[in-house]
């Protein structure tokens, strides 16, 4: 059996081979050299005249689209075959799908290996066919398949020679494809629609096209291999779950002693971003997370709720790569050695000119940052948000000088320096190309120029950018620029260096001091001990030296008693003739001796026992005087270590993280920043300046292999295919954009083609936001191409937006031997990319979750959770903590009036019971009170009111959406109508889905589905038995929230039962 990432991915490629590509449709207006035709009969377009080569035009080329697929006929065909409950509310493809495109040149003959299929038709005919477990081998018979429909279109004449495609050929051709692919003729248009592509530059190559398929299906196909081949990279191999993270799972919310390692001194970035507030404590944990784990490659995921600070903790990661850039940039004397010229390699840029190409160092490669999401607008507001000129607190905008007027420019607003870019869609690379390389006066090209070939500056008008951001007027400047900057740099860097140290030092000392206390008591306690000892030694010492004084005294009687028996000693010849006197006094004396032999044995005895006595009691007071020398110096060390504590706390302030800081309330204690204090924060700001300073002074002095790299990177993006010689140069032209703008932003969907080529761990940072919405296997590729990812994003937000009836999906996991339960782990819209990235982080917390589709609680493990929330006043911000984050999160809402709340009241449930005309899910009297809060809201006199009205339901939200405007309309008694009545319709009604990642003063939800009947029922029960849609529903608004629908319906609809508790 193939390993779990093969299967996994192999069940992704099928999941997206049913991803249709919707017929282009034709533009109002547009001229003849953009036409979208349908071929018919005869002539062909392409044989008339009218459309031949405009004026301008290099050349164009024709895309032949075969047949148009009913994508509704087809739809309920597959839902009928594989029903879905909540159908009403999934986008569901609509319209018609292209089932082959091919290439045509301008005299209409085909253009090989330029051929599309469409997976979505091939797909399908295997459903028709009964056969769902095909679906995984489309790329097997997609070559097969696409070389025959060449075949039958290469239209060769008798000579062998091209000719023009005809309709008879396209016909035949297409009876062909529907039969190959088993699809009934009645689910097919027979039209032929071909449109025109012309080109403006003399390019060599046939121009890219737009897939007919998935956007992801080829990288997945790549990652796929790499698995076969061992080369998929750390970040994926741990985002597919080669690497489990449940053995070493951190809890941060309950392990303070991981938390305060993580936070100590010595693991804080050396910069920050510089905002006017600080991170906050799990933001700061967050990010030297990511700094400490993504060191040396990897994935790491952050849990960000509404509110929490996504994008304010992405910026310091950025701020860290940054600097990591700046600190290997700095070590070059000269910049220009950071490029290397191959002079065989150069680049063709028209007929008649080439271009040199550079290789940069490795050492100032890795640092790229792409920013990815599924969301078009977030992807849009991420690379807006960071360069905006309130990102960074005033005092830091006079210091940091970096292409600010490109940066205004490109943006259409006020900005504080070219640092991002958004790309990924044609429109979006079009638009950075004109204005960030080819404009006049404020593109990078004609800056880099003005160094190169020198300026006059009496001759610049006020608002070009050489006039405005004053670039060096030749390379001897450019270098003293850059050695100036790589000063200033160095001196802060090294003062930043000087306050963590000295910060961490405080750090360590504080567990010294924890040592040294322990030292002392356990000294103390020995001291104890020891004294007891010694009492009880000079005790027994005493009771030796009175029992040494008692066998003295015997040993004296015994003396004085043999003595006296030897005065008494018999005559000689008593002794001689042994008489019985004798014999008496012999025993005597006898006796007498063994005795003295036993006292004096005895005191030997009592005199070895004192000794021994007088010896430890000796010992014992030595060890005394030891321990207590040593614990007066522990207390003088102790002494000295609180001087020096008091002196660091006095500068840290109420940031010291002693114990006493940790056992704060959570409430107070989750708002702070530890060790990090005012003196210090300003050098970290400074030093994101001067890290930017140091980025533009390397750009000056190195602006002649920049210019020329940068030349090949606009290629690229205009479409450009690289020579096979060229290709392993495509990192370093990418490298040299981002070398000048750090942050590029993209969609999923954009990445394969934007940096189709780049391979394993080519891009040094991707950092994915709104990770929550994103499928699982939208960001492989990208995941594949990074080296350090970065998931941010909320499974408890709006799940992944899914195109097809998820038992359909199922059977294409169950074909590939998963089980029903470990389907769920891998496919949308149960997973995501945020479920993923969660699983494989061990640096998080576990969520408890109500299932009520399955009835029972589960365990969600989620990343590092970022907790303080700053947007929602209550109760909207209570509501959404019991919904779905089990009171964890932190209240730091800073509450301002409301203009419509002085209006419209404080937030509630405004009930709506049944009644009146309702229409399934949509109910006139609840549009209607809707419509009677914006009423008000008009007559009161604001006329562009910040104001979403929201519903889980489309057929509500269309419903409300035509109401309002018939009403404004017609209705007499508004004396001020809404401004742009259509667009701020069209902007301020929607599902629920369509307003994630957005905000406003005030939320009114109209719910809908307020009748007893089994589908209001069902509707009902769809919306609550997840968290998500409620929780996503009342963050959006800031101030007030009101709620308009049958309350006795809604109250115990799964988790509206939470909104019913905390409204009025």
């Amino acid at each position: 059996m193939l390993s779990i990432p093969k299967r996994v991915l192999k069940a992704w490629i099928a999941s997206e081979a049913l991803t249709p590509h919707l017929m282009p449709r034709q533009r109002n207006g547009a001229e003849n050299s953009k036409k979208l035709l349908y071929v018919k009969e005869s002539p062909e377009p392409w044989v008339l005249p009218q459309y031949g080569k405009q004026r301008g035009e290099s050349a164009f080329y024709w895309l032949l689209y075969f047949g148009e697929l009913k994508l509704d006929s087809v739809m309920k065909y597959i839902l009928k075959k594989y029903p879905d409950n909540a159908e009403d509310e999934r986008s569901y493809p609509k319209g018609t799908a292209a089932l082959a495109a091919v290439l045509l040149d301008e005299q209409g003959k085909l253009i090989e290996e330029k051929t599309f299929l469409s997976s979505f038709a091939w797909s399908y005919g295997q459903l028709i066919s009964g056969c769902p477990e095909n679906l995984v081998n489309f790329q097997k018979v997609e070559a097969n398949i696409k070389s025959n429909l060449e075949k039958r279109l290469k239209n060769n004449d008798d000579n062998g020679n091209r000719s023009s495609i005809t309709h008879k050929v396209i016909d035949d051709a297409f009876v062909w494809l529907i039969a190959e692919l088993k699809i009934p003729e009645k689910s097919v248009l027979k039209k032929f629609c071909a449109f025109r592509l012309p080109q403006f530059e003399a390019k060599q190559e046939p121009p890219d096209m737009e897939l007919l398929n998935s956007f992801f299906i080829e990288d997945l196909s790549v990652a796929l291999r790499a698995f076969d081949e061992d080369r998929a990279g750390k970040a994926l191999k741990k985002y597919m779950q080669m690497e489990s993270s449940k053995v070493n799972r951190v809890d941060v919310a309950k392990n303070i002693e991981k938390l305060k390692d993580i936070l100590a001194p010595d693991k804080m970035p050396l910069v920050r971003w510089p905002s006017n507030y600080p991170l906050v404590l799990m933001q700061q944990a967050a990010v030297n997370h990511v700094s400490e784990e993504l060191a040396n490659g990897g994935l790491a995921a952050v849990n960000g709720p509404p509110g929490t600070g996504k994008t304010t903790l992405l910026r310091d990661v950025i701020a860290k790569v940054i600097l990591d850039r700046a600190v290997a940039m700095s070590k070059y004397d000269d910049p220009a050695k950071a490029f290397k010229l191959d002079p065989k390699l150069k680049m063709r840029v028209d007929q008649n000119n080439y271009i040199d190409l550079y290789r940069l160092d490795e050492s100032i490669m890795g640092y790229e940052i792409v920013v990815a999401s599924s969301n078009n607008k977030a992807v849009e507001n991420v690379s807006r948000e960071i360069p905006s000129i309130d990102a960074i607190a005033k005092e830091l905008q006079g210091k940091i000088n970096y292409f600010r007027t490109l940066s205004d420019e490109l943006m259409s607003g006020s900005t504080w320096g070219m640092v991002a870019a958004v790309l990924g869609n044609s429109a979006h690379c079009r638009l950075f190309a004109k204005t960030f390389y080819h404009n006049e006066k404020v593109g990078i090209r004609h800056y880099l120029n003005s160094i190169l070939n020198g300026y006059d500056s009496t001759k610049l008008s006020q608002d070009d950018i050489v006039a405005i951001e004053n670039p060096p007027s030749n390379r001897g400047e450019a270098l003293n620029r850059w050695h100036a900057a790589c000063k200033k740099f160095s001196e802060k860097l090294a003062e930043s260096e000087k306050l963590r140290k000295e910060a961490q030092m405080a750090c360590s000392m504080l567990g010294i001091r924890r040592k040294v206390i322990r030292l002392i008591a356990a000294t103390q306690e020995q001291l104890g001990q020891l004294s007891d000892n010694y009492e009880k030694v000079k005790e027994e010492e005493k009771a030796a030296r009175d029992e040494l004084v008692r066998a003295e005294t015997a040993e004296t009687e015994v003396s004085l008693r043999v003595e006296t028996i030897e005065r008494k000693r018999p005559c000689f010849f008593v002794r001689l003739f042994c008489t019985r006197k004798y014999r008496n006094w012999r025993d005597s004396a006898e006796q007498a001796r063994i005795s003295l032999n036993e006292a004096q044995r005895i005191k030997k005895q009592a005199e070895k026992s004192l000794q021994d006595k007088e010896e430890r009691a000796a010992e014992q007071e030595n060890k005394l005087k030891k321990l207590k020398k040593e614990k007066l110096q522990h207390e003088a060390h102790l002494v000295k270590l609180e001087k020096m504590i008091a002196e660091e706390r006095k500068k840290v302030g109420d940031n010291f993280a002693d114990d006493d800081f940790w056992m704060q309330e959570d409430e107070i204690l989750q708002l702070k920043s530890p060790w990090l204090y005012d003196d210090w924060q300003a050098v970290r700001s400074d030093l994101f300046a001067e890290a930017f300073n140091v980025h533009r002074a390397f750009i000056d002095a190195a602006a002649k292999q920049l210019s020329s790299n940068l030349r090949g990177v606009i290629e690229i993006i205009g479409g450009k295919a690289l020579p096979g010689e060229l290709e392993p140069l495509r990192r370093h032209l990418w490298s040299t954009l981002f070398l000048i703008v750090p942050v590029i932003s993209a969609t999923f969907a954009s990445i394969g083609r934007l940096f189709g080529s780049l391979d394993k761990e080519q891009l040094g940072w991707l950092l994915i936001d709104e990770a929550g919405q994103a499928t699982p296997q939208a960001a492989v590729g990208a995941i594949w191409r990074a080296r350090r990812v970065l998931v941010v994003g909320d499974p408890l937000q709006i799940q992944p937006v899914v195109t097809m009836p998820p038992e359909l999906i199922s059977k294409i996991f169950v074909s590939l031997d998963f089980k029903k339960e470990e389907e769920r782990d891998w496919a949308a819209p149960e997973a995501s990319v945020q479920t993923l990235a969660d699983k494989a982080s061990f640096f998080g917390t576990c969520l408890k979750i109500e299932d009520e589709a399955e009835g029972c609680e589960r365990d969600i493990w989620v990343g590092c959770p970022l907790r303080v929330h700053r947007r929602c006043h209550r109760p909207m911000f209570d509501i959404s903590n019991n919904v779905a984050y089990n009171g964890m999160m932190i209240y730091g809402t800073i509450e301002s009036d409301s203009e419509i709340g002085k209006i419209l009241g404080d937030s509630r449930w405004l009930h709506v019971p049944l009644g009146g005309n309702v229409n399934e899910k949509w109910s006139e009297d609840e549009g209607n009170f809707a419509f009677g809060l914006l009423r008000q809201l008009l007559n009161e006199g604001i006329n562009n009111p910040d104001i979403f009205f929201i519903s889980p339901f489309r057929i509500v939200a269309d419903n409300l959406r035509k109401l309002i405007m018939e009403l404004i309309m017609k209705d007499s008694t508004i004396t001020r109508p809404v401004s742009n009545d259509q667009r701020w319709i069209h902007d301020r009604v929607g599902t629920i889905h369509t307003f994630q990642g957005k905000e406003a003063d005030t939320v009114v939800i109209v719910l809908g589905a307020p009748s007893d009947d089994g589908k209001s029922c069902g509707a009902r029960m769809w919306a609550g038995q997840q968290p998500n849609l409620l929780n996503v529903a009342v963050t959006r608004a800031k101030r007030r929230l009101y709620v308009i629908g049958n309350r006795e319906a809604w109250k115990n609809a799964g988790y509206f039962q939470y909104l019913d508790r905390g409204l009025e």
